[in-house]
């Protein structure tokens, strides 16, 4: 990665008390530092502030800034809002309690490095579980690496938010009316506008919940579904996709939604 590039870290949060630290403690363990922290708070009601803010004083070499709004206003908007605050030529979004491979962005920068056309980059998570834990183990060298165009995400969204590593000069943001599959929206419409997402087999973030959430898992899903499809409509009406392309889609999504809730149901 050329010595001119900063990394901000982007974290948001929502009465988290009891998660942010993991989250904050990963991003301290970092081979790489950043150059910033954005910690951008949805109107906590618990002591979430308070902890992050105690945090930054006794690791001030973090420099990390905490941004408290007055209303919950979602992920999608919390993120751009820690984005514009970096001021940072790469942006590495991390969720409250999800945290990182203590490798994560020296790595996931020297991909960036060895890809200077790529605007997007993503790389495997591992769902933390009672068999599965942390692999901190020295990762001397990425492995394989792909390139993901648009048709590869309108059958699966293949990036997790905490491991995405991207330009912040791209003008796509996150849309502020969607709570859900906010950053499907973002991946979609970035890669169909500059080009494919470059993502790496290894494992560098941490997932400490399921994937589609471990609580209110119906509701969750069909309101993801409902976020699903709204970024379809979206891409079929600004003409980035076909008709054809819309409608298969559309119906692998629908199919994909009651196979989650039939597993759901009997797991």
């Amino acid at each position: 990665m050329s010595d001119n590039e900063t990394i901000g870290v982007v974290i948001p949060t929502f009465n988290s008390a009891e998660t942010i630290i993991r989250a904050l403690e990963s991003v301290l363990r970092q081979t790489r530092t950043p150059t910033k922290i954005v910690v951008v708070d949805n109107a906590s009601s618990d002591s979430t502030c308070q902890v992050v803010e105690n945090f930054s004083t006794q690791h001030s070499e973090l420099h990390i800034d905490l941004i408290r709004l007055e209303a919950n206003l979602g992920p999608g908007v919390a993120r751009n809002i820690g984005w514009e605050k970096c001021g940072t030529s790469l942006i590495a979004f991390l969720d409250s309690d999800d945290s990182w491979h203590p490798q994560k962005l020296e790595l996931q920068s020297e991909l960036v490095r060895k890809h200077p056309d790529g605007i997007l980059f993503g790389h495997r998570y591992l769902v933390i579980t009672g068999l599965n834990q942390p692999r901190d183990a020295e990762i001397s060298n990425l492995s394989r690496t792909h390139r993901y165009w648009l048709r590869h995400f309108l059958f699966r969204n293949r990036l997790s938010t905490p491991t995405v590593m991207l330009r912040s000069t791209i003008p796509q943001r996150f849309p502020s009316d969607m709570w859900y599959a906010e950053d499907f929206f973002l991946w979609t419409v970035t890669v169909a506008q500059t080009g494919p997402a470059v993502f790496a087999d290894d494992i560098l973030t941490y997932l400490h919940k399921p994937a589609y959430g471990s609580s209110g898992l119906s509701a969750q899903l069909w309101k993801m579904h409902q976020g699903e499809l709204a970024v379809l409509k979206s891409l079929a009406e600004s003409n980035l996709i076909s008709r054809m392309t819309y409608i298969s889609a559309f119906l692998w999504m629908r199919l994909k939604y009651f196979h989650r809730r039939v597993r759901g149901v009997f797991q």
